[in-house]
C-alpha cells in the first residue's frame, strides 16, 4: 500500500532542498508582490518568509556552506522517515 502523504511530501522536500542549495527565491514571493500591488499596497522587499520568519529560521551570519548543510539535513531526515515507513509497512 502506498502512503498518500508521499505524493506531496517528496516533491515538497525536493523543492525545499533545491531552493536552499541554489539560493533561489520561492515562487510564491513574486506572486505575493504581484497580489499586493493589485490590492493597492506597496510590495515590500522580500516576501512573507523574509518579513515574518527569516530571523527565526535563518540565524544571523548564515553562510552558503551552512545552507548546503541544512539542505542535506532535510534529505537525511526525510530519508530516515521514509525508511522507517517502508520497514513498518513491510512488517505489517
Amino acid at each position: 500500500m502506498r502512503c498518500s502523504c508521499c505524493t506531496l511530501s517528496l516533491p515538497c522536500a525536493a523543492w525545499g532542498v533545491a531552493i536552499e542549495w541554489s539560493g533561489g527565491t520561492c515562487p510564491l514571493t513574486p506572486l505575493e508582490w504581484r497580489l499586493r500591488a493589485l490590492a493597492g499596497e506597496t510590495p515590500g522587499h522580500g516576501g512573507f518568509i523574509d518579513h515574518y520568519l527569516t530571523a527565526a529560521i535563518y540565524p544571523e551570519g548564515l553562510t552558503r556552506e551552512w545552507q548546503w548543510v541544512l539542505g542535506a539535513g532535510v534529505l537525511v531526515v526525510n530519508g530516515l522517515a521514509y525508511v522507517a515507513l517502508l520497514l513498518r509497512a513491510r512488517s505489517a
